[in-house]
């Protein structure tokens, strides 16, 4: 050996003299005797001894008491006299054998193990450093497991003796990741419960996992040191060892990982391989890396480990790699129903794995799950969850359920809109409604079905100038008063026009206004009706559904090509298809360019036999579509009929009879609202806490018609509940065909202009109203903390879900203004308005339901009211509900609405108007409550103004009279125009009349 002094010796050998001076071993020291005659040589010179062989000088001299001089000189021993037939075993005292020297060396430090245990961890501190270098390092790897060969097998019991820390040599090596430490460790174990293999401890050797299970003061055990320094070799060489490991143990490895830096695919490879002899539930699952051109085997892996918590942990400290790995292994739990992973995943904002599991388990997004708040054993109020029952939430032992949106509240745009789409595709509109809850969800359409507009080409016709109008002038997009979300869950048209030929691009006007002004970015699902003989241009079409990501399409179009939805709509898994019995389109369809190149799931081939298409061709058609080699196997019908006419609509048309009026001229309150209307916005430019709150009205109705009524976007938002096609779509509720729902919108609007209306459309037809859309209407109502609800209709029979609503909405302090039976004495009791004409009967006093009678201008009953069936009267009889601001853009469509809205009549219009008063009321109080002090009770102060506007009783021959219920506006709010002067009196004024009807 003529030079062992390495760099790397070099690096590890410095020490500190007593005077504070920085020497090496291979710096000159003098020798020195002390008072027992032992000499005390320097280091080199001791070196010196070593390679020139002088052992008893070597014997005679101080040993160093520095674990870096001890290695250097132990190295240099090794290194010079460890040929490779000797062994460690061999006990000759022969000074030609390493054994010899480093006897000499390490017996002559004190008679405890503490030194030698610090050489070892020394030693494997060194190794381990080695072998993370790789294979570069071989010779001086080989000197170091020498060296701690003779230090493990001279000292009986080191592997298990502890340091103060409570860390054996085990540890030490598991820390610095060395197994070639570690084996030379185990070797030396032989207690009694060994299996006595040496260095072949077989798998599961109690003695080997006692040592290697055990804890130091931290509570870690090799095992767990390995994990968590992410020292993956030496975890497998444990496992190994350890042979089957106990469910719950592995358990605990697994979540250890995931917190740790074990956070990797390769660790998670390691802790779940199948070791046990009998595999429990083995799946195989390709490991990371492999690909098509590789040969690498796949791996049995242990299914039964990965339960929702452990994949919980994953979400929570992400890491893609692993996370796909442990949901490929834990398959079983993210198919079962209860899995929540999706609804935890968007919960803590963890959007990767909330993308990874919506792009690969989609079901988990149709689903109902416990809030990730609350365990299994608890449940979350509906006052905690924010949401009444069946609002998009489900109740069950495990109390409220949330669907996944609901969790939302991140900034993500893209993840939410994933969301929506993966929940469109994957259920009906009637579900999808039901899903559509939380701060996240904005109340904007998910749909556009014009269908129902094909009772009247009127409808139509005035829908399309409007969208061509808007998409003429791109400004009229901010108050168009409708907003959709930039994913749809479909769009319906219907046939337009007759067969006269020319160009049909309706659909195409469309659905460029959809994408060009309300800013849809997707539609699943497309429905066109359109012409059998001059049909929709294909590059129209293709216009139409370039970049709409369309996965379900059904252009009733005749002989459409392949290449032209191709290029559209790349994405389709569900498509119809019309054959008009021409062979080359069929063959097109069936060729190489043709179905095969699309990804379908389903296929429905159509063919028209009509006076086109004889029976022979259509049959002919049909057998090669049935017997084409195809992806996918396609249902193919023949079909003789190729659209059918709607049922034409009959309407809610009345009779002119005698002048109408409009309710803010009936009511005298034409001047007041005006002073209202300048106060408030004379009250806008202050600071926003002063702002005051606009009145939010719900309206339960047939919807609206931006034709009939002008909307505003940020002051009207409504949903359907009417659902057709077995649940599959929905009506919508800003192009109703019925117009009693727009005319309920004029009157209460010209009452309030400043009013915030949310329409809830509960039928097509008011004349064929169900209890089950008012419910769901209801619900939404009260859950969107409305003010006033507006029923201007009645329904024949009770509910005890409708009185747990209503009962609710009491608690809330949400005012019920309904309609009563216009059957005179024949029919009193109907509801809503019954539940307060029984409020003394029953525990529970609903004085926030305000049934209202109709009478005419002067206060005369209408000929089929009940006077004692309400609480209140007010006209509604020859009432003009046309709107002040319409917005039609064709005249036939004025000219229609001029002759349906006219007068019209009935104990509902006389609700709305009573709506109207009521949100004026409580917009005037809010304008002034700074002033008066904070409303506590809304029922009570439209009963309380209400009151005061009722006539007086009649007095004759000093008795007092009946009291009257007619409500006069103006014997509480000023009606004339010199009554009020200017914006700040007007405030005077109210804040006045408000203190003395409430005693402020």
């Amino acid at each position: 050996m003529a030079d062992i002094k390495s760099a790397d010796m070099k690096e590890q050998s410095n020490t500190t003299t007593e005077s504070g001076r920085t020497s090496s071993w291979w710096e000159e020291k003098p020798n020195r005797k002390d008072a027992e005659g032992i000499v005390t040589y320097s280091i080199d010179t001791m070196l010196n001894f070593i390679e020139t062989g002088e052992y008893e000088a070597f014997q005679r001299a101080r040993k160093p008491n520095n674990n870096t001089d001890r290695l250097t000189l132990a190295t240099s021993i090794v290194a010079k006299y460890s040929p490779p037939e000797k062994s460690v075993g061999d006990d000759s005292d022969d000074s030609s054998t390493d054994v010899a020297w480093l006897q000499q060396l390490i017996d002559g430090q004190p008679g405890d193990n503490t030194t030698r245990q610090s050489m070892a961890g020394e030693l494997i501190r060194r190794i381990g450093s080695f072998e993370a270098r790789g294979p570069g390092s071989s010779v001086e790897v080989a000197w170091c497991h020498r060296i701690l060969e003779y230090i493990i097998d001279s000292t009986v019991g080191l592997h298990r003796n502890a340091q103060g820390d409570r860390q054996t040599v085990f540890h030490v090596a598991a820390i610095n990741g060395s197994v070639r430490a570690m084996n030379i460790c185990m070797a030396a174990i032989d207690d009694e419960t060994c299996c006595e293999g040496g260095q072949d401890h077989t798998p599961g050797c109690p003695a080997v996992r006692g040592v290697l299970e055990a804890k130091d003061n931290k509570g870690r055990s090799p095992l767990d040191w390995a994990i968590d320094k992410g020292r993956i070799h030496v975890v497998r060489e444990i496992l190994s060892i350890f042979g089957a490991i106990e469910l719950e143990q592995l358990r605990g490895l697994v979540k250890r990982a995931l917190t740790s830096n074990g956070n990797s695919i390769e660790m998670m490879h390691e802790l779940l391989t199948e070791r046990s002899v009998e595999p429990k539930t083995p799946i195989e699952v390709v490991t990371a890396g492999e690909t098509k051109a590789t040969t690498k085997a796949k791996e049995t892996y242990r299914t039964d480990v990965i339960d929702q918590n452990i994949l919980k942990l994953a979400i929570g400290h992400y890491n893609s790699g692993v996370f796909e790995f442990l949901a490929d292994v834990g398959g079983h739990v993210l198919g079962n129903p209860e899995c929540s992973l999706l609804h935890y995943a968007v919960y803590i904002n963890s959007d990767e794995a909330a993308r990874y599991l919506l792009n690969n388990f989609p079901s988990l997004a149709t689903k109902f799950q416990p809030h990730p708040d609350c365990d299994s054993e608890s449940s979350v109020s509906h006052e905690t969850s924010g949401y009444l029952p069946d609002k998009g939430l489900e109740v069950d032992d495990d109390g409220v359920r949330v669907p996944v949106l609901a969790l939302y509240k991140g900034e993500d745009k893209d993840l939410r809109d994933l969301i929506l789409r993966v929940v469109m595709e994957q259920m009906p509109i009637s579900e999808v409604r039901k899903h559509l809850v939380g701060p996240a969800w904005h109340g904007r359409e998910i749909t556009l079905d014009l269908t129902g507009l094909a009772i009247n080409p009127t409808y139509l016709q005035a829908f399309v100038d409007s969208v061509c109008n808007e998409l003429k002038d791109g400004s009229l997009r901010a108050t168009a008063g409708i907003r959709f979300e930039h994913i749809l869950k479909y769009v319906s048209i219907p046939l337009f026009g007759s067969e006269i030929p020319k160009r049909r691009a309706e659909a195409m006007y469309i659905f460029r206004w959809l994408k060009d002004c309300m800013n849809v970015k997707r539609v699943i699902e497309v429905t066109v009706d359109d012409c059998r003989h001059c049909p929709t241009t294909e590059e129209d079409m293709e216009t139409a559904l370039e970049g709409l990501g369309v996965r379900y399409l059904d252009w009733r179009r005749p002989d459409l090509s392949i290449t032209s939805i191709k290029k559209v709509a790349s994405e389709v898994g569900t498509l119809h298809l019309y054959s008009s019995g021409s062979l080359a389109v069929v063959n097109h369809w069936l060729g190489p360019d043709g179905i095969n190149t699309l990804k379908l799931e389903s296929l429905y081939i159509h063919i028209i036999q009509d006076e086109f298409v004889s029976p022979a061709r259509a049959a002919v058609c049909e057998e090669l579509c049935k017997e084409a080699r195809l992806n996918v196997t396609p249902v193919v019908t023949v079909e003789k009929v190729w659209h059918s006419e709607p049922s034409r609509y009959k309407g809610h048309v009345a009779t002119r009879t005698r002048k109408k009026q409009r309710p803010i001229e009936l009511t005298g309150l034409t001047h007041f609202v005006d002073h209202y209307t300048a106060a408030w916005e004379h009250l806008k430019p202050e600071e926003p806490n002063n702002r005051p709150t606009r009145t939010k009205v719900a309206v339960l109705d047939s919807g609206i018609t931006r034709s009939r009524f002008p909307l505003r976007g940020d002051r009207h938002r409504g949903r359907s509940f009417v659902l057709k096609n077995d649940g599959k779509s929905e009506t919508v509720w800003w192009l109703a065909t019925d117009p009693h729902g727009s005319q309920m919108a004029n009157i209460i609007s010209q009452l309030d202009p400043n009013c915030e209306l949310s329409f809830y459309q509960v039928a097509e037809d008011m004349n064929y109203i169900t209890p089950d859309t008012v419910i769901k209407a209801l619900r939404e109502a009260i859950n969107n903390d409305v003010d006033i609800i507006n029923c201007s209709f009645v329904l024949d029979d009770e509910s005890s879900e409708l009185r747990d609503l209503l009962t609710i909405a009491l608690q809330k302090g949400i005012v019920i203004i309904c309609s009563t039976a216009d059957q005179g004495e024949y029919k009193v009791d109907v509801w809503p308005a019954a539940y307060y004409r029984a409020r003394h009967d029953e525990e529970v006093n609903f004085e926030n339901i305000f049934p209202i009678v109709g009478c005419d201008e002067y206060g005369k009953l209408s000929r089929w009211a009940s006077e004692r069936a309400g609480r209140f009267m007010l006209p509604g009889e020859n009432i003009d509900a046309s709107s002040s601001d319409s917005v039609s853009s064709s005249s036939s469509s004025t000219n229609h609405q001029s002759a349906e809205i006219a007068n019209i009549q009935g104990s509902d219009v006389a609700t709305a108007i009573g709506t109207g008063l009521a949100s004026l009321v409580l917009a005037c109080y809010r304008m002034v409550e700074n002033q008066v002090g904070q409303l506590a009770d809304r029922p009570g102060l439209i009963n309380a103004v209400f009151a005061v506007m009722t006539e007086a009783p009649n007095v004759n021959n000093g008795q007092r009279g009946k009291p009257r219920k007619l409500v006069q506006p103006s014997r509480f709010l000023p009606s004339r125009e010199e009554d009020i002067g200017d914006p700040d009196e007007f405030l005077e004024v109210m804040t006045q009349y408000m203190m003395e009807v409430t005693g402020a």
